[in-house]
């Protein structure tokens, strides 16, 4: 082989190295970008499955929804770009869309944890100043009440006079 050839066959083997190189690269940020897209799809869901469950709890949700929605228009963003071919802004917008979609779950799940915390000091409270009211209840019961009843009952029934008959216990010796 001549000296000319083998320079052509080291450039025309450099080309194709590159194109493989670069087709394999461009290959493995559009799988990373297809990846982040269903994993924010999927986060998308776990957020608003949650969002579904906290608004029966009556907890103000609304700026939260609003978050979500912000973070689905990233998603749309990102399947567009990804459809475009724009791999790497498609990968971008999909991770913000998940940063997103975490932080609105962390803040469901704090609020949820705090009403729910409200509700356990509320039921404590009530439970406390029930067994105060029993208490007094049964104190003024026996101070002013009973007393009360026995005087009553005195005055009604107290010249009562019971007389036994006397046959009857004559008859029973």
């Amino acid at each position: 082989m001549k000296k000319g050839s083998k320079i052509i066959l080291i450039i025309v083997c450099s080309f194709l190295l590159t194109i493989t190189i670069a087709s394999s690269a461009e290959a493995q940020t559009q799988q990373t970008a297809l990846l982040a897209i269903q994993q924010a799809e999927s986060k998308l869901y776990e957020t608003i499955s949650l969002l579904e469950d906290v608004s029966t709890t009556k907890i103000d949700i609304r700026d939260l929804v609003k978050n979500t929605d912000d973070a689905r228009q990233l998603i749309f963003i990102a399947k567009d770009q990804y459809n475009n071919a724009n791999f790497t802004e498609a990968q971008e917008k999909a991770s913000e869309a998940i940063e997103e979609l975490n932080l609105i779950m962390n803040e469901l799940e704090l609020r949820k944890d705090t009403k729910q915390q409200n509700n356990t000091i509320l039921y404590s409270l009530l439970g406390v100043f029930s067994a105060i009211f029993i208490v007094l209840f049964f104190f003024s019961l026996h101070k002013w009440i009973y007393p009360w009843y026995i005087e009553k009952r005195n005055e009604e029934y107290g010249k009562l006079i019971i007389k036994y008959n006397e046959e009857t216990e004559i008859e029973r010796k």
